[in-house]
């Protein structure tokens, strides 16, 4: 039997790419099964399936000024 695979989980503050539109955005919070993200400029706050997350990459992060540890 197959179990599925729980969706990820991401702590606050964790860079994220929203794959469905290649945005970058910081985690905010979970609001029921969403993530909500902000983008680097700051401004409204997107919702997003953990399945269409990914933790952004280095270079990403450097593109848009932030400094990545």
């Amino acid at each position: 039997m197959n179990t599925p695979t729980p969706p990820p989980t991401y702590p606050p503050g964790t860079w994220l790419v929203d794959i469905r539109t290649n945005k970058l955005g910081r985690c905010m919070d979970k609001c029921g099964p969403h993530i909500q993200l902000r983008a680097p400029q700051g401004g409204r706050e997107w919702d997003a399936p953990p399945n269409a997350l990914r933790p952004a990459h280095a270079d990403e992060l450097h593109r848009e000024g932030i400094a990545s540890c």
